[in-house]
């Protein structure tokens, strides 16, 4: 008997570790960059937008526009995997959208890892995950699914020959630096890294692309996907304009602390990105006594009232509800 309680104790201490690993959706937006660094150099661009068609997450994507010159970039960077071993990578996915490129181009939006090959934590090499070198053909104004991990790169070494012209695994490259680390740059740049450009005008002039679903995941942690979006919290504000990045859209507005609570006012979202209820949160939180939530709330239903947004007996209804309420009370 008790042999077999010490293994069923085992077991479930097994099986506890094995669920501790889960895969994870983070949305990333100009309000919740979660790690990720936009930027670009000349002309070229990096936005948030929403579509193009139907993204593979979300509503929303990363935009990549560069100029006609094709030599400057537009890049997303994370930095939150400094020091990952190559070898622990259990998954590395993306999609692309291409919906403007040069027709000699075939071009992409690219995965680059910039990697330390003697641990001294410095960048030795960068190898590149180019869709155009994986023996599909980048179709234009569709969404395309793109396995990294199994997929061809190259070396801007050339490190295990694996060059534009002869891409090789992560295996070959593995094979010939089996302690390769995922680094980010000494300027502080993520060393992962999406990226369109660095060309010329024939490959990737006037490029425009989109990046979607990134997903990673490394032995003994969490898979996560990346999800870019221009409005994370689904408020029709923009998140680069928004206020309450994460805005508390229940139906009907509540006061006293007891959803539903005050039912009969809509929880409308005003120019800022700022729900009713987010206003009404503003003034829950950190009150000092429950009269301070009661004049605040007073002072927030007043000017509904007055900008036409609630009725006065709605305005009414919110003072008695937060009145009536405990919050502030000890």
């Amino acid at each position: 008997m008790k042999k077999f309680v010490i293994n069923l104790v085992l077991t479930l201490i097994c099986s506890a570790a094995v669920v501790r690993a889960a895969t994870v959706e983070v949305d990333v937006s100009p309000c919740n960059l979660d790690g990720w660094t936009p930027s670009a150099t000349g002309s070229s661009s990096l936005n948030f937008v929403n579509g193009p068609a139907t993204p593979p997450c979300g509503t929303g994507s990363a935009e990549f526009r560069i100029d006609s010159t094709g030599a400057s970039n537009a890049t997303l960077a994370n930095v939150n995997y400094n020091n990952t071993m190559l070898s622990d990578l259990t998954a590395l996915s993306y999609n692309t959208f291409v919906s403007s490129a040069p027709s000699s181009g075939g071009q992409a939006v690219f995965i680059a890892l910039s990697l330390d090959l003697d641990g001294n934590g410095s960048v030795d090499d960068t190898i590149y995950f180019e869709p155009r070198l994986q023996g599909t053909t980048v179709t234009l104004n569709t969404w395309q699914s793109w396995n990294a991990l199994t997929g061809l790169w190259w070396s801007q070494n050339s490190i295990a020959g694996a060059t534009q012209a002869a891409p090789k695994s992560l295996a070959d490259y593995l094979a010939a630096h089996p302690n390769a680390r995922i680094v980010n740059l000494s300027t502080g740049v993520g060393g992962v890294q999406l990226i369109a450009g660095n060309g010329g005008a024939g490959d990737w002039g006037n490029f425009v692309g989109n990046a979607d679903c990134f997903t990673i995941g490394v032995s003994g942690g969490d898979t996560t996907t990346f999800d870019f979006e221009l409005d994370a919290d689904n408020d029709g504000v923009p998140d680069n304009i928004d206020q309450c990045c994460d805005s508390d859209l229940r139906p009907k507005v509540d006061v006293n602390g007891t959803d539903p609570g005050v039912t009969s006012i809509n929880n409308t979202v005003n120019a800022q990105g700022c729900s009713i209820q987010d206003l009404v949160n503003q003034c829950a939180n950190g009150v000092k006594n429950h009269g301070q939530y009661v004049s605040c709330i007073a002072h927030l239903a007043n000017n509904l009232a007055k900008a036409k947004t609630i009725t006065k007996a709605q305005a009414t209804e919110m003072k008695t509800g937060a009145a009536q309420s405990s919050i502030g009370k000890k």
